[in-house]
């Protein structure tokens, strides 16, 4: 897949993330962080990743639990064809590190 084609799949699934009231922010890389698109030694999991977004979700008291935003993105993107959407809580907050890691999802290929 080219990488024109997985940033089409990647703002589909984006522009729904930007039109909740939900999110404060998100990042958005589309491909995957060794993206050789099949060099020798690079894994098939990283040769099938289309992209990743990272949301900034507003604050607890002001959304709806995590759970109900991820069902809903996984829902509004069920019909893309082509893709996988694997979500990710954030680790326990690091507070002596300053900061917390960020909830998202990524989409793979469906084999």
């Amino acid at each position: 897949m080219s990488i024109t084609e997985k940033d089409n799949l990647v703002k589909q699934i984006e522009s729904f993330v930007l039109n909740s009231s939900e999110t404060k922010s998100i990042y958005v890389k589309t491909g995957s962080s060794n993206s050789g698109g099949g060099r020798p030694g690079e894994s098939s999991a990283s040769q099938d990743l289309i992209g990743t977004i990272s949301l900034n979700l507003k604050e607890w008291d002001q959304r709806r639990p995590i759970d109900e935003i991820f069902y809903d993105i996984r829902q509004s993107v069920s019909e893309i064809a082509g893709i996988k959407i694997a979500t990710r809580k954030p680790a326990a907050q690091r507070l002596s590190a300053g900061y917390a890691q960020q909830p998202g999802w990524s989409a793979q290929r469906r084999h």
